[in-house]
Parts: structure tokens; sequence; C-alpha cells
């Protein structure tokens, strides 16, 4: 999926509408069971209830049956892209643990098609934003959420949902090579999201940093 191709508002528009899809099945799943498979409790309301969680900071409810996605202590929902990631999330869950191993997008199912078009619209849009001022991506990604890792030169693991975790890795250049950035994912991340849910994921989190 090549999202640089996609008009904002088409993008949105075809979002919202697979959102809807997966409400749908979702509304036909056990809650507690959807608790068990995404680690999010569920917390029990007479014959209703909510999803209480945080995507990366930003601290959101699901509530259960009617699977409206609001953040907490508002009437708001969230943007399309993160409905899109927490359904797609809620859908392919099946509570495998973090592997706490790194893979790149072309590791995914069919994800070396889309490769190239991934590393150019995340690492090397980084790359040209911040390129050797490391100090600045630093604190950029800390204000973000992220947590120093040791992979490459500089890196920052961001936790979007509670199983999917993903690394923003850095490496300085010098006088023969630029500086290089590239998002990374647990191995485990095609349990909880489709490939094109780990571009939007990517996507996303490209962009929050070049805001930051």
């Amino acid at each position: 999926m090549d999202l640089s191709t996609i008009e904002p508002q088409k993008r949105g528009e075809q979002l919202i509408q697979r959102v809807n899809e997966l409400r749908l099945k979702l509304k036909e799943t056990n809650p507690d069971k959807l608790a068990s498979l995404t680690g999010i409790p569920f917390i029990h309301q007479d014959s209703q209830g909510i999803f209480d969680f945080q995507f990366l900071e930003r601290p959101l409810r699901l509530n259960f049956p009617n699977l409206e996605l609001f953040q907490r202590g508002s009437d708001d929902s969230p943007n399309p892209l993160i409905q899109a990631l927490v359904f797609y999330y809620f859908s392919t869950a099946d509570g495998k643990p973090l592997s706490h191993r790194w893979i790149s997008f072309s590791e995914l199912p069919n994800g070396m098609f889309y490769n190239q078009a991934f590393q150019g619209y995340t690492g090397v849009t980084l790359a040209r934003f911040y390129q050797n001022d490391f100090s600045h991506f630093s604190s950029c990604a800390k204000r973000l959420g992220g947590k120093s890792d040791s992979f490459g030169d500089t890196a920052f693991r961001f936790q979007l949902l509670p199983r999917l975790m993903l690394l923003v890795a850095s490496w300085q250049g010098d006088d023969d090579f630029p500086s290089s950035f590239k998002i990374l994912f647990d191995a485990s991340v095609s349990h909880y999201m489709p490939t094109d849910g780990c571009a939007i994921a990517g996507s996303m989190l490209t962009g929050m940093l070049l805001k930051k």
C-alpha cells in the first residue's frame, strides 16, 4: 500500500469505511475474549462495558457493544488513522506475546512488494528532515513517548498499543554516506496488525515525529 499516492480525504473515507466493516464483525465477539487476545482490560458495566487503554500516550475508550471509540473524558473521536489501527488491532489480535526481535517492513507478509514505497514515506522522509541532527530527533522522540533503545546509532521504541511495538532506528552519516532512518516492527506484529495496517502505523508515526 503506497499511502503517498492516496489523497488525504479519500484515504480518510476509505479508512472509515473499513472501520465500520470491522466494527460489525467485532460486535459478534465476546468482550472478555477480546480483552485476553488484545491485552486490553474490559471493564464490565451491567450488560455493557468499556475497553480502557492508551494509544501511544493518548488515553482512549472503546465502548461495548456499540464499539464507538472516544478520547477518554471527551466525546471526540480520534482521527481515521488511529481509529483504523485500533480496529485492525482488535480484529487481528490472537494473544501472541511480543517477541522482542525487530524485523523490517519487507519481512511482513507481502511487505517486500511495498517496501520501497514504505521506506520512501517513512525512513527517507525522516532522514531528509533530521539529517545528522540526532539531538533534535531524540528530543522529538522523547516528547512523543519514545523509549531509548540500543539498536543502531540512535533509536527509540514506541508502544502504540499494548502489543504493538515499533522502533525508529537511525544511523549517522559521514563524508561518503548520508544519515539513514528506518522503522522496524516487533516480529510478532502480524499477530496484531495486517501489513496495510503496519503501513498506516509507520506513516502515522513518521508524521508525528515531523510535527514534534
